[in-house]
């Protein structure tokens, strides 16, 4: 009975001090962007549509997790056409999102280090990430960009006029999060 007591004093205790708060992905302030290059030029695509989640550890003052995904096909270039055409070298019906998670976070300050894996057309590859961060109440703001090689992700490249574009793709992010109720 000693020994019962005692583990439900021991999980009370738990779930008392070690504040667990999730928050979630804001999609109306929250975007990812790319750039890439071609020798005759360069263009961006964006998506504002993202879903997400961070879990905040109060008690440890870091985060404990944080998975954000978003949609191929809702990357916008504004040309329909390369849209389509990117869709079929990315083969979103096989690989339609791309996801990145992190258990491994550390913030110091105002900037807030990422080890995580980034999971894109079928291919997990290690990322770094580091970023800012803005704390307001009931709301965290991270922003940054990281460069990405297609290559790592067996992705071929296209060619236009017998070039093909440029291996790396920098992206552009600013991902706000807000506490849950």
């Amino acid at each position: 009975m000693k020994n019962i007591l005692f583990y439900l004093i021991i999980s009370f205790s738990t779930l008392v001090f070690s504040q667990k708060i999730k928050y979630s992905l804001n999609t109306s302030n929250s975007y990812i962007q790319y750039k890439a290059s071609h020798l005759l030029h360069d263009w961006s695509g964006i998506n504002n549509n993202l879903k997400g989640v961070i879990v905040y550890n109060s008690k440890s003052n870091n985060f404990d997790k944080l998975a954000v995904l978003a949609k191929i096909s809702d990357f916008d270039s504004k040309n329909i056409n390369r849209d389509s055409r990117s869709h079929e070298i990315l083969e979103i019906l096989s690989f339609p999102q791309i996801k990145f998670f992190s258990d491994k976070i550390n913030i110091d300050q105002k900037k807030i280090t990422l080890k995580g894996l980034i999971d894109f057309h079928g291919i997990v590859v290690d990322q770094n990430v580091n970023a800012d961060i803005v704390r307001k109440e009931n709301i965290f703001i991270l922003s940054g960009n990281i460069k990405i090689s297609l290559l790592d992700f067996n992705i071929s490249l296209p060619s236009f006029m017998f070039s093909k574009i440029e291996e790396v793709v920098e992206v552009y992010f600013e991902i706000e999060f807000i506490k849950e109720n």
